[in-house]
């Protein structure tokens, strides 16, 4: 699961509140498996939290490298406007 621009998630709340993507992960031991994602979800990403609920091989999960694909479009933020009103 993912889920995006949300600074709230945690064990407590991760099942409650809708994910922007989810994926059926595949055990991939060579580490060469992408997945795609969502292109017009993924626009104006600020922060990403990933969580993995089951592991293929046991109780502890190891992830070794994620990586993403994509051009980085330079941080957009709104002006400030300065009025004055009278």
């Amino acid at each position: 699961k993912v889920f995006l621009n949300r600074e709230d998630i945690d064990f407590t709340n991760v099942n409650d509140i809708p994910a922007t993507q989810e994926w059926e992960l595949v055990e991939d031991i060579h580490g060469h498996m992408e997945y795609n994602t969502k292109y017009t979800k993924f626009q104006s990403v600020a922060t990403i939290t990933m969580y993995f609920p089951d592991s293929f091989s046991g109780d502890c999960t190891k992830i070794h490298f994620i990586g993403f694909k994509g051009e980085y479009t330079g941080l957009r933020r709104d002006d400030v406007v300065s009025a004055v009103y009278e």
